[in-house]
């Protein structure tokens, strides 16, 4: 499925993250009601410094 030195990033877990996200703001448990989104706070140019090929995020 990977090849040698690959890194992932399962969607599962940005997909829970965010749905935490959901969670929290409707039930008031956050202040900020601003919707998050966890793959905003990736930022792949390092990555794609070492190999382009290596990185794909689907957005």
């Amino acid at each position: 499925m990977f090849s040698e030195g690959a890194v992932s990033l399962s969607q599962a877990l940005v997909m829970t993250l965010e749905d935490q996200s959901r969670w929290a703001i409707g039930s008031s448990v956050v202040a900020d009601p601003t919707p998050f989104d966890a793959l905003a706070l990736i930022d792949t140019r390092y990555l794609d410094a070492v190999d382009p090929d290596r990185v794909s995020v689907i957005r």
